[in-house]
């Protein structure tokens, strides 16, 4: 676990000041019953990564949930299937894509990159 945090460090740190500022990326609401808001939707590539790896945990979990709804939502329909792949891997590959993304282009859509490497990865076979 300790490899594992100090890697996601490491990671973290190889992207500069950009994924280290202090502004949070996700709102949170005052209400607990409206954690998904519309400004916490079409988040950027560096915006994802940026409350990904944030020191805040409230952040990190926003950004993992907002990871598995989109894992969820094109599970079966653009790419197949969690019996193919366990979730951490899934992870893995979706982090992974971002920060090729990142070095290209910040500003896109972080779920866009992750659908894609994914479906690329384990397209439905119909």
């Amino acid at each position: 676990m300790k490899v594992i945090i100090a890697m996601l460090a490491v990671v973290g740190l190889a992207f500069g000041g950009a994924l280290a500022a202090s502004d949070p990326v996700f709102k949170v609401p005052s209400n607990p019953d409206q954690s998904l808001t519309s400004t916490n939707l079409n988040l950027s590539t560096e915006r994802f990564l940026r409350a990904y790896f944030a020191e805040d945990l409230e952040q990190r979990r926003f950004a993992e949930m907002y990871l598995a709804g989109i894992l969820d939502a094109s599970e079966g329909v653009q790419w197949c299937s969690y019996s193919r792949a366990l979730p951490h891997i899934l992870e893995e590959m979706a982090i992974s894509s971002l920060q090729e993304a990142m070095q290209k282009r910040p500003q896109d859509r972080a779920a866009r990159a992750i659908v894609s490497k994914i479906q690329s990865t384990f397209p439905c076979e119909r």
